[in-house]
């Protein structure tokens, strides 16, 4: 996969969470044709790298970014 592919999945996935409709891992995964584990790891390297907070919120129901 290209970088630009790259880059335009992860704006895509910024993108989802600050419109908090990601859904559940699972739906997440599916919207955007990956695996539950790629959406994990994407996630954690989002949390690590750019040292975004973001939390999963059960009242959502869906990804977000929390000020805490």
């Amino acid at each position: 996969m290209s970088g630009i592919l790259y880059i335009e999945r992860y704006e895509r996935i910024i993108q989802l969470i600050k419109l908090k409709s990601t859904g559940s891992p699972a739906e997440f995964a599916f919207k955007l044709c990956l695996s539950e584990r790629t959406i994990y790891r994407i996630i954690k390297d989002l949390r690590e790298l750019k040292c975004l907070k973001i939390e999963y919120s059960e009242y959502y129901k869906s990804y977000i970014f929390s000020d805490n």
